[in-house]
């Protein structure tokens, strides 16, 4: 029974390529890590299906010259046992393990039951990387926007249609409009071949040194004269404002540090010059990498 049961998977770039086992061979055809057809082989007869996704890849239609077959799911992937003959590929575009009725996720490094809503085995990554405390969670409890193809980070569902180049150029434009301090990066938001990334840099930098303002305040108002002593006893630069919030706090506050850390650096290769225009630099300075993250658009002071 087991030398039967025994399979070959081939993966490229992630992606399910093909299964091999004793008694016939599956090959997966897709585009765009999205499974559009199989083609089954058994001896010397192969059978091509071809198949019907949803935006997250999930099969919903798999059709043959002879058949069509649909298929439902739960919100966490969960649907009736198909006969064996169906397609490989089922909840978004992974392959139904038909033995452990789970998907092994991440080229099977992790199980996902689609019945218990759950992995079998905790994340080896750190949960606080992923801003979750459940080790065992698929997709935060949220399997309808966000998807797990590799068991680790889970990634959000693309929209059918991507937003163009002009809705982010516009969104750059008002925070420069907003905030006269972005006004050396006008240049920047203007240049039609400028990146997604760096307009997104310029007005998302802003909105997280906001936030993180707000932060700052929250610790300060918990600082008393008495431990304000203790926490700068033995400092000679900063407040350590993390120490002062509580946990979650503390965890917002280190993840907005790093999206400013982010956004700087992207918005820091970019050098504007006295005649309007600019020019692209390796690496940023000495005196920018020891620019504060605080923003200067918040007149918050210490």
């Amino acid at each position: 029974m087991s030398q039967n049961r025994k399979q070959h998977l081939f993966y490229k770039d992630g992606q399910l390529a093909s299964q091999i086992a004793s008694d016939h061979a599956v090959t997966v055809l897709s585009v765009s890590k999205t499974p559009m057809a199989e083609q089954r082989s058994e001896g010397s007869s192969a059978r091509i299906s071809l198949l019907a996704v949803d935006l997250q890849s999930s099969v919903l239609n798999h059709s043959r010259r002879d058949s069509t077959h649909k298929l439902a799911y739960t919100a966490y992937g969960h649907s009736k046992p198909l006969h064996s003959t169906a397609s490989l590929m089922g909840f978004t575009g992974q392959r139904y393990d038909d033995i452990t009725n789970c998907y092994l996720l991440g080229n099977g490094y992790r199980g996902f039951n689609p019945k218990m809503m759950r992995f079998l085995s905790p994340d080896s990554f750190s949960p606080f990387g992923s801003r979750t405390l459940n080790a065992y969670a698929y997709c935060k409890g949220d399997p309808i926007n966000r998807h797990d193809p590799s068991g680790h980070i889970l990634e959000r569902i693309k929209v059918a249609f991507s937003k163009p180049k002009t809705y982010y150029r516009t969104k750059a434009r008002s925070a420069i409009d907003k905030y006269p301090v972005l006004d050396k990066y006008s240049t920047i938001a203007d240049d039609p071949e400028m990146s997604i990334d760096v307009l997104k840099a310029i007005y998302k930098i802003p909105e997280a040194e906001t936030r993180l303002e707000h932060l700052k305040e929250i610790a300060l108002d918990r600082l008393t004269t008495a431990n304000f002593e203790e926490h700068t006893a033995n400092r000679t630069s900063k407040l350590d404002y993390g120490a002062l919030l509580e946990f979650d706090e503390s965890l917002r506050y280190i993840r907005l540090v790093s999206k400013v850390i982010k956004y700087r650096s992207i918005l820091d290769n970019f050098v504007p010059l006295s005649h309007g225009s600019f020019h692209q630099t390796s690496a940023a300075s000495p005196q920018t990498e020891r620019t504060s993250i605080r923003s200067p658009w918040v007149t918050f002071e210490d």
